[in-house]
């Protein structure tokens, strides 16, 4: 076939399918327009003009449902399959452009013309260096991505024109269909050879990519089983040495502690707390001490608090309900309420606001017993 010739031939249509030249495909064909356009071929020398659909869902399509750019393919073998549909083994051998559609029914037929690609437009030299990076981003794409077929890297290495390299490389390489078309649309031999590295270079950076994320989650997954055996050791060695009962102590803790109404800084601390109880022995008279110190945390009203009454009269019928006898120290109490109710009311000034005290705010601890100061 020679350049810019002109052909009148049936068009076999294909579906999310892309073809480029130089290639030997087998096709399953099951369209009845296709399967007339391939016995139309057949009664001539077999060639037809083959392209891709812009909408795949279009049943007979037309001039403008079509991509432009195609190849010029020639029918080597027929096969009839069930459900009739027929395998055609068919050789791609270079682009072409359609120019018009001419018949519809009862298949496709239409003027196309032969597209050649000018390498002269690069020195030898040039065109070694860009098939050479070529091969080398390839076979990093294949190193990247184990389950890359590698049954064309012999004629990928044996291919000595760079138009057919690009155009072998672009059919191995997982790339989806408006890609493939792209190149396919691509006359500009240069223009080709960036689009396909371009390509090339973004599928090795994304498995790349993908390959760190996947070592990371290994590891995350590793450190989390090793934690996760390690506990269970310990579980184990806790049960055997009559500990096993600090687990459970431990986790109602910590469900309390999700429950506490406190600050962050109060439950980190209580965290703490619990965290170092579990490793103290079960059989410690400090381990007692720290269970109850834990409960005593964990009963506090954080962020609850009531209203001061200075209301001596009530305070000193609470004494006497509550505690029988101990006049001094019921007396004391009292004294103390006193004085502080006393200390709140002068502290207010003209102004209504609060003066400082030594007593306000403050929480005094009152010596019961013994002499004053001790």
């Amino acid at each position: 076939m020679n350049e810019g010739i002109n052909y009148t031939l049936p068009i076999i249509p294909l579906r999310d399918i892309v073809v480029l030249p130089g290639m030997l495909v087998h096709l399953d064909i099951n369209r009845e327009i296709s399967k007339l356009a391939v016995r139309q071929a057949m009664d001539g020398d077999g060639t037809v003009f083959i392209t891709a659909q812009i909408d795949s869902s279009v049943d007979t399509p037309g001039f403008h449902d079509l991509f432009e750019i195609g190849v010029l393919a020639k029918i080597r073998q027929e096969v009839k399959l069930k459900d009739r549909v027929i395998r055609v083994m068919i050789s791609t051998k270079e682009r072409a452009k359609l120019l018009s559609v001419t018949q519809t029914k009862p298949y496709l037929s239409g003027d196309c013309i032969s597209i050649g690609t000018d390498e002269s437009s690069l020195s030898r030299v040039e065109a070694e260096a860009l098939m050479r990076n070529l091969r080398d981003v390839y076979e990093e794409y294949l190193s990247e991505n184990p389950r890359a077929s590698r049954s064309g890297l012999e004629k990928i290495r044996e291919t000595e024109s760079l138009s057919n390299l690009i155009d072998v490389i672009t059919m191995q390489v997982a790339l989806d269909f408006t890609k493939r078309q792209d190149i396919l649309n691509c006359v500009d031999l240069e223009r080709r050879y960036e689009l396909l590295n371009e390509f090339l270079l973004e599928e090795v950076n994304i498995y790349k990519i993908r390959e760190e994320y996947r070592n990371k989650l290994q590891e995350e997954m590793s450190r989390n089983q090793k934690e996760y055996f390690l506990r269970e050791q310990m579980r184990v060695i806790r049960s055997e040495l009559g500990d096993g009962e600090d687990d459970d102590i431990a986790e109602r803790f910590e469900k309390q502690l999700a429950e506490l109404e406190c600050s962050d800084e109060i439950r980190e601390n209580i965290h703490k707390e619990i965290q170092r109880l579990q490793h103290i022995s079960h059989n410690s008279a400090e381990y007692l001490t720290a269970e109850d110190y834990i409960e005593n945390l964990l009963s506090l009203p954080w962020d609850h608090a009531c209203e001061e009454r200075n209301d001596i009269r009530h305070s000193e019928q609470v004494l006497e309900e509550d505690h029988y006898g101990l006049e001094k120290v019921k007396e004391r109490i009292l004294e103390f309420l006193a004085v502080r109710a006393l200390t709140a009311e002068s502290g207010t000034g003209k102004s209504g606001e609060k003066q400082a005290s030594s007593l306000q705010g403050d929480a005094p601890i009152l010596c019961l017993v013994g002499p004053p100061g001790t």
